[in-house]
């Protein structure tokens, strides 16, 4: 699964990561079309692109990490 596709499903959580996967789903670059957003540098960016509080730069971070040992897929951190 592509991390876009499990972000997407973690909005119930009531940590970092589920505020972070409910902020991405109204984000209209996240949600409406635009190409998807799949490696760290690419996400990274767009949050600081447009913004966002360091929490949820971390919270992408810890996201990642928690997607990563899912999938099997490396963690830069």
């Amino acid at each position: 699964m592509e991390f876009s596709d499990w972000l997407d499903r973690q909005t119930e959580k009531q940590n970092d990561v589920g505020a972070l996967a409910r902020r991405m789903k109204n984000d209209p670059c996240w949600s409406q079309g635009w190409p998807r957003l799949q490696t760290p540098l690419e996400i990274d960016e767009h949050l600081v692109f447009h913004a966002e509080p360091y929490a949820m730069v971390l919270a992408f971070r810890e996201a990642w990490k928690e997607w990563a040992a899912i999938e099997g897929e490396p963690c830069p951190w």
